[in-house]
């Protein structure tokens, strides 16, 4: 099996992390970038909301450059000496560009219908997520890079570098057939 870095990336509620837990069950490093912005904010006695975590990310990013997050977890996977990484949370194009230039990245996004999305996260327990559709419709824009800077969230440029989807929009288990069916040729070629 060769080496293989996936990045994934995906609107709010589509599914990333559930893949990205798989892929970890599956012997992958897992990396999410927001980690990085938890600690931080965590070290500055901020609690690690949504807003606070892209407020973070977007400061870092004007400081250190738009491939600041990417940097620290590729730094992360070296000192692993992993083979397989997967990369949750990918929101910025210059997060992309800075894994371009290293061997074996792939881009996935994983997509569902806002509907759906809304639905999941209106099961989720977790309070930092939208409990409204307004709530959800203002999450969506920020997130997806309305209204930021170049350093600022940009799901949305990010979705357009993609190098394929899978629409998760079925079962837990057919997405993960569909993810392992792709791991399984990416790396049969890597």
């Amino acid at each position: 099996m060769g080496k293989l870095v996936l990045g994934l990336v995906g609107k709010f509620g589509a599914g990333k992390s559930l893949v990205a837990m798989h892929l970890e069950k599956r012997g992958f490093l897992k990396i999410t970038l927001s980690d990085f912005l938890r600690e931080k904010a965590k070290a500055r006695g901020q609690e690690p909301n949504r807003d606070v975590l892209q407020n973070l990310g977007n400061e870092l990013r004007e400081k250190f450059g738009i491939g600041v997050l990417s940097q620290l977890a590729w730094e992360r996977i070296y000192q692993s000496k992993v083979s397989l990484a997967v990369i949750d949370g990918i929101r910025n194009p210059g997060e992309v560009e800075f894994f371009r230039m290293k061997d074996n990245f792939y881009l996935l996004k994983i997509e569902a219908d806002e509907e759906i999305r809304f639905q999941r996260l209106l099961q989720n327990s977790d309070p930092r997520y939208p409990k409204t559709w307004e709530e959800f419709a203002m999450t969506e824009k920020r997130d997806l890079g309305e209204g930021e800077k170049e350093s600022g969230q940009q799901v949305g440029e990010v979705l357009k570098m993609a190098d394929s989807t899978i629409f998760n929009e079925e079962t837990e288990e057919k997405l993960y057939q569909k993810v392992d069916d792709l791991i399984v040729r990416l790396t049969a070629s890597s």
